[in-house]
């Protein structure tokens, strides 16, 4: 769970990744284009693994201490099925585990919506955030700005401004 919430990765680019798309040097992970023998549609598309468009092949920065623990993981897929093959229904397990674990109706992609607005909210560059999220349009990625700024205190105090000038019957003057 807490890769997807550091990282805002989708789960077929979790389920995908192995232990060279780790980078210690830099501190990130990478989602790339890699051979897949293991999965039905990586097999149908020539045992290649693509990420979801062009822009989706991404380096995203990760704390030190998760490297620390994805750099402690066997060598290949980080997440193996018991078989040392792409895991389809790990994300299942952990969803069931979670969901065990007293939080209900959960949604793994909401991991992913998180990450991208607790990095907008922390003052990231738009551009940077679209770029880890894998976004192809900078618009995507400006969804999220809309619900940060109704949250912002800014607007909050502004709203409370417009709603106090109203109640008094003053201007603002």
């Amino acid at each position: 769970m807490r890769l997807f919430r550091s990282t805002g990765c989708r789960k077929n680019e979790i389920a995908h990744l192995r232990h060279e798309d780790i980078s210690p040097r830099t501190k990130e992970i990478l989602i790339r284009t890699k051979d897949c023998h293991d999965c039905p549609n990586c097999i149908s598309q020539g045992n290649v693994w693509k990420p979801k468009t062009k822009a989706s092949t991404r380096n995203i920065s990760i704390s030190d201490s998760l490297l620390k623990e994805l750099s402690a993981l066997p060598k290949g897929l980080l997440f193996p099925n018991n078989k040392g093959k792409v895991e389809d229904h790990f994300l299942r397990t952990l969803a069931r585990d979670v969901k065990n674990s007293g939080v209900t109706k959960i949604k793994l992609y909401r991991f992913r919506d998180t990450f991208i607005t607790n990095k907008l909210r922390d003052s990231i560059d738009l551009r940077t955030v679209a770029r880890w999220a894998g976004h192809d349009d900078i618009n995507e990625t400006m969804r999220y700005t809309a619900w940060l700024d109704a949250q912002s205190k800014g607007a909050r105090e502004a709203a409370n401004r417009e709603d106090t000038r109203y109640r008094t019957g003053t201007d603002g003057d």
